[in-house]
């Protein structure tokens, strides 16, 4: 009876050993599995954080753009009224001219 007992007791500690050895295999499964998820989540930080710095030199490129956009219809506008007061300029002294060719003409004429 002794001897029986010995060989179920040794049984059922290579069951539980059995089990220890499939527990520990599913253990180092879940932690491979673990490092590897926290090697793509560290990865994915990363590109998130490129990303993000990349999107905000593009948003500085825009603002900069939309800088010399705004410098360049202010100075557009400022040619375009140039040459309004240079038109008008002309025109006047197109006026003197033709008044001064008709008083010239009108000397002539005594």
């Amino acid at each position: 009876e002794t001897e029986a007992s010995l060989r179920l007791a040794r049984k059922r500690i290579d069951e539980l050993e059995q089990d220890i050895a499939n527990k520990s295999a599913i253990t180092e499964n879940i932690l491979a599995k673990n490092d590897e998820a926290l090697k793509n989540k560290s990865h994915t930080q990363k590109m998130q954080l490129q990303l993000y710095q990349e999107n905000e030199n593009l948003q500085n490129q825009v603002k900069e753009l939309e800088e010399q956009v705004l410098s360049f219809s202010t100075r557009q506008k400022e040619m375009e009224d140039v040459i309004v007061d240079l038109a008008r300029e002309k025109e006047t002294l197109e006026e003197i001219r033709d008044q001064s060719d008709i008083k010239e003409k009108e000397f002539n004429i005594r």
